[in-house]
């Protein structure tokens, strides 16, 4: 069984000199499975454009889909924000819900982090969304 639970085994090799190992073992795997001409004639363009596939993911570790493995972004980065429709900052958007809602009565206006605290945290929320038009 391989470090992501699946029960491909694991590939300590790559199949160029030089070229990134993939963290995603089992894409690699699924790709020598129906692609077997990559092993058995040779590398090509192809081959390679797959094996580009297994080392993409989401780079950006605010997105709720980060992927920490991943070597090359492939644009699928998921926006994190306030999912819940009754609070004053709602984000129709967000993938999944960071934490930050402030609802209507907060006792302690300005703590947009809800953490009871009104500090640096704060601002970097309020800073990330200032200027954005509210509709």
């Amino acid at each position: 069984t391989s470090d992501d639970g699946s029960d491909f085994p694991v590939l300590a090799c790559s199949p160029l000199i030089g070229y990134p190992s993939v963290p995603n073992q089992s894409c690699l795997v699924n790709l020598l499975i129906d692609n077997s001409q990559c092993l058995e004639f040779g590398w090509d363009e192809f081959c390679e454009e797959q094996y580009d596939a297994c080392i993409e993911g989401c780079t950006y570790d605010w997105a709720c889909n980060y992927w920490p493995l991943a070597l090359k972004d492939d644009g699928s980065c998921e926006r994190a924000g306030c999912t819940d429709s009754s609070a004053s900052n709602y984000e129709p958007t967000a993938a999944c819900d960071d934490g930050s809602c402030v609802f209507a009565g907060n006792a302690c206006p300005g703590d947009f982090t809800n953490d009871q605290v009104v500090n640096a945290s704060d601002l970097l929320s309020f800073l990330a969304v200032f200027g954005s038009s509210c509709l």
